[in-house]
């Protein structure tokens, strides 16, 4: 099974209820460069405070691209032998993010980001909406080309 018709099938391992840690680039990049300012350097979890629940990302991202939504199977009754090679490895780095609902505290890392104050944006559809386009705009994602046949 091609890549293409793994997707043309529509169905994924994912638990739409869980959330995932969402920060932009920028903002780890800034927020690391903050941290290593510390004159007594230790270890720190560079995350928001708020996860991102997969459901929104799920429902914007095929909004925003004009793809239809997959059709999102539990881990343990998803059935991997129906993916080729390719395709799992395409999926596996994402699957434990997609079907956990591990969360890592950070709040020594907010207070000391807190006393530069700095804050993580929140990823709602304006954040989510500058990355997808900045993703059209780079040629690195396209959207879906609809036809008639499309809805």
């Amino acid at each position: 099974m091609s890549q293409s018709a793994f997707l043309t099938k529509n169905y994924f391992p994912l638990d739409f209820d869980c959330s995932i840690n969402l920060i932009n680039v920028d903002m780890a990049a800034e927020a690391i460069y903050l941290l290593g300012e510390m004159e007594r350097p230790t270890v720190y979890h560079v995350i928001s405070p708020e996860d991102t629940g997969m459901s929104f990302i799920a429902n914007f991202s095929c909004d925003f691209f004009g793809f239809i939504m997959p059709k999102f199977i539990p881990y343990e009754k998803f059935d991997f032998n129906k993916m080729s090679h390719g395709q799992r490895a395409l999926a596996n780095p994402f699957i434990p993010y997609c079907n956990h609902k591990t969360r890592f505290l950070s709040k020594k890392t907010q207070n000391v980001l807190g006393q530069h104050e700095f804050r993580f944006p929140l990823i709602d559809e304006n954040n989510l909406g500058r990355v997808f386009q900045y993703c059209l705009d780079s040629g690195y994602m396209k959207k879906r080309k609809r036809t008639k046949a499309s809805p």
